[in-house]
């Protein structure tokens, strides 16, 4: 929400300065040929009009630095209030759950009642300021009758020459308010253009580096060398990892929450970069990777995030440029979803809904199941991705994932014994660290907390059985 408001509140706001700014240009070019032809007129009363008018900048310096301040209050709270409805709306069913609606309605209620506040500030501000400038330019109107009479009586000046001189400043008197309201009401501008650039101009943290390549195949073997990784400056998630993960294999990652799992598959994607040591493709440093090819061969499920908005087909097909139904068919067959696909109102040009609501969490997992098979990429992230599955359709996947590893190295956030046992190797990960490795059987027998933990597991999938 916060985002979003940058990247279109403010540039709209910058849009609809364009005409004041065209505007001010022209009033800018009026003062110069009207100012040209007063000084030519009579320069005495010429340059009391111009001290007048610097007196006018000096007032609207004065009021520009308040107005600034209220703009950008304004916008910060605009956008915390725009972030945190987006959030409930998300959340709404969350927040009935809990009786929590007649809490946050008071609390959006509460941020209005400060937004507005802080707006009528910002335009009784503007108001004195419009109001001191429009007293300086009638003294500058009646000091030019006052000097200019006096000259007149003196017969240093005709009635006629006054009158004209009079007439030309009251020309210049809505060029010099134009600007004036436009140089107040500009601090806006100037508020949401240093916001946007502020978003707009940053550079990503991951990007490729100057001789970053593409590798002209990859294998699929990926090592990580003395890889450790911190969230900024919190305590380390993965401490000095070793790891070698063979081409053609299904790993799973194995440990408790939290522990360290979906970032040590972040990392291999190179969604973050490791605090400490680097990762390898094929002996390559994925930092001396292209991304755009190192994503391209990378297929990524994490956990929950699965569907975008739009028909089932464009969410297969989104990471592929070049594709066809029939490419599609066999990748929804692949992650068995072609059959429930293939009952909804439309089949593949079903709309369904911002993050798949019209359908259930196992039938949006596996079409982000599809959209991997259908990338073919040579490895392969999965974070839990069987399970919003049924025990049924959980071994068909698991057959195909036994397949997919004849072209691709797996690598599996799964705590499902079915899972463990066709993986090829396992990973327990606890306090940071790779703890054990190795198959399933070995682990069984070697580890008696591994064993505990997989009698949890298939205690909890005989639980769910007999339901």
């Amino acid at each position: 929400g916060e985002i979003s408001f940058r990247l279109f509140h403010d540039p709209e706001v910058i849009q609809q300065s364009f005409n004041s700014l065209i505007n001010m240009a022209i009033s800018i070019f009026l003062i110069i040929v009207i100012g040209a032809l007063m000084t030519c007129w009579n320069y005495e009363l010429s340059i009391f009009v111009f001290l007048v008018s610097f007196v006018q900048s000096i007032v609207v310096r004065k009021f520009r630095y308040p107005l600034i301040h209220y703009a950008q209050l304004m916008k910060t709270k605009n956008e915390k209030l725009s972030g945190n409805v987006i959030e409930y709306f998300g959340k709404i069913e969350l927040l009935k759950t809990i009786d929590y609606e007649n809490r946050e309605e008071v609390k959006f209620r509460t941020s209005l009642l400060e937004l507005i506040k802080i707006r009528l500030k910002e335009i009784m501000l503007t108001k004195g300021a419009g109001i001191i400038v429009s007293v300086v330019n009638n003294i500058w109107a009646f000091g030019i009758l006052w000097y200019g009479g006096i000259k007149v009586i003196r017969g240093d000046l005709t009635m006629g020459s006054l009158m004209a001189f009079l007439l030309l400043s009251n020309n210049l008197y809505p060029c010099i308010t134009s600007i004036t309201n436009t140089v107040l009401s500009f601090q806006d501008v100037t508020v949401s253009i240093r916001r946007f650039f502020d978003f707009y101009a940053r550079e990503p943290h991951i990007c490729d580096a100057k001789d970053a390549i593409s590798l002209s195949k990859v294998k699929g073997k990926v090592e990580l060398c003395d890889v450790s990784f911190r969230y900024d400056s919190g305590p380390l998630v993965l401490d000095r990892i070793n790891a070698e993960i063979a081409p053609n294999t299904i790993i799973a990652l194995i440990g408790k929450s939290g522990i360290g799992k979906t970032t040590f598959c972040k990392l291999i994607a190179r969604i973050y970069d490791p605090t400490e040591g680097n990762i390898k493709i094929d002996g390559i440093d994925i930092k001396k990777i292209k991304l755009s090819f190192l994503r391209k061969e990378i297929g990524i499920l994490l956990q929950n995030k699965f569907i975008f908005s739009g028909t089932v087909e464009e969410n297969i097909f989104y990471p592929v440029k070049n594709y066809n139904r029939d490419a599609i068919i066999e990748a929804s067959k692949k992650a068995y979803a072609y059959d429930f696909i293939m009952q909804l109102p439309d089949g593949y040009n079903t709309k369904i809904g911002e993050g798949g609501v019209t359908l259930s969490d196992g039938e949006a997992q596996r079409i982000a199941l599809a959209r991997v098979f259908l990338q073919s990429p040579k490895i392969v992230l999965l974070d839990e991705p069987t399970s919003f599955i049924d025990l049924n359709t959980e071994a068909k996947i698991q057959q195909s994932l036994l397949i997919f590893k004849e072209n691709a190295s797996v690598i599996i956030i799964d705590h499902r014994v079915s899972t463990m046992k066709i993986a090829d190797k396992i990973f327990r990960l606890d306090e940071g660290k790779i703890v054990e490795e190795g198959k399933y059987e070995e682990l069984v027998l070697r580890d008696r907390v591994y064993k505990n933990l997989a009698d949890d597991f298939i205690e909890q999938k005989s639980e769910k059985e007999k339901v």
